[in-house]
């Protein structure tokens, strides 16, 4: 996919950026549910800031949240922008 179809997706609303945060010593962190992302697809993510941990599984929940889980507990909070199609 080209930037500039990227681009014109973003414009016409179809992929929308979530952003999910892990606090410090947790593993498991979960954005607000999202009516609009129901039925979508996760198709990638970058870290915001503070990634310390991998990433072990990564979930576009029924409700439209996302859920990250970190292969061992944080040690500073972990911020991720999960970028979901819808």
């Amino acid at each position: 996919m080209a930037k500039r179809d990227f681009i014109d997706l973003r414009v016409k609303g179809l992929i929308k950026e979530v952003s999910v945060s892990v606090a410090n010593t947790q593993t498991v962190g979960s954005s607000a549910a999202d009516v609009e992302l129901q039925g979508g697809f996760i198709i990638g993510y970058h870290p915001a800031s503070n990634q310390d941990q991998h990433i072990d599984n990564m979930v576009l929940n029924a409700d439209g949240s996302v859920t990250i889980t970190l292969a061992a507990a944080a040690t500073a909070t972990n911020y991720f922008t999960v970028i979901v199609i819808r």
